[in-house]
């Protein structure tokens, strides 16, 4: 007789899966992927007003930093254990990414950035994620064609962080019982498939447009903001399990 290990189900069904109704994700994310048509027909005017430092995409998408951080620490305050770690963990890291996008405030306070991070910051603002150490004057998809020198900006470390939490260990979830025990002893919460279908459509579609054959930068500004939307629907959806004290949990049997 086999004495190989069968998981007990109960391992494998603590994974927390934070999500939104499929059907609302999929109607969402097809509204989303259509409202970059929109963008495009703006005229020039109109989307530097869009793009400005305190125009409707980046309020937008502070506001939606500041949203998931509210509801982050109201999460943590409720949970207990390592998902009380999970919840601290989002709430300080949408707290950093609200700073970011706001440059600490200063697009909306006007105070002068310090000499010192003025002269190392390629916009001279009071930021991190655009200093000069971090940043490159090549393009990820222009050093892949022409090869070259290439540094690792802190953008492009946050793009692979979103696809690997909210894409990749989605599909590890859904394929592997092994990932989902895994995910399931360190309470780690899960994107949901309405979660994926909402935001990461639209996502791919600025992605293929930009690297395909048009470039504009409402489209990166978009993708920021779809980006945060999603982060803060993630932790909302949290939230909500949290506070009703059941969290909706993996169904799948053992393999």
């Amino acid at each position: 007789m086999s004495t190989a290990h069968i998981p007990d189900r109960r391992e494998v069904n603590l994974c927390v899966v934070a999500d939104v109704d499929r059907t609302f994700g999929c109607v969402t994310g097809l509204a989303l992927s259509a409202l970059i048509l929109v963008l495009f027909t703006l005229p020039d005017t109109a989307k530097q007003v869009f793009m400005g430092e305190i125009g409707p995409l980046e309020l937008l998408t502070a506001l939606m930093y500041l949203v998931a951080v509210v509801f982050g620490a109201m999460g943590a305050r409720l949970a207990v254990g390592l998902s009380r770690f999970h919840f601290s963990l989002w709430t300080l890291l949408c707290f950093v990414f609200f700073g970011e996008e706001t440059s600490w405030l200063q697009h909306y306070l006007g105070y002068r950035t310090p000499a010192g991070v003025e002269v190392v910051n390629n916009q001279g603002e009071f930021n991190f994620h655009n200093l000069k150490i971090w940043t490159s004057d090549k393009s990820l998809i222009a050093w892949l064609k022409e090869g070259g020198s290439f540094s690792i900006g802190l953008q492009h470390v946050f793009n692979a962080g979103f696809v690997s939490y909210f894409a990749g260990i989605p599909i590890l979830h859904a394929i592997s019982t092994r990932f989902r025990r895994l995910a399931g002893r360190y309470q780690v919460p899960v994107a949901g498939t309405g979660l994926m279908l909402a935001f990461l459509l639209p996502i791919a579609v600025t992605v293929g447009i930009h690297l395909g054959w048009y470039h504009d930068p409402i489209l990166m500004e978009y993708r920021e903001l779809l980006f945060a939307a999603c982060i803060c629907t993630f932790i909302v959806a949290l939230y909500r399990d949290q506070s009703v004290g059941v969290f909706r949990r993996d169904r799948g049997d053992a393999a």
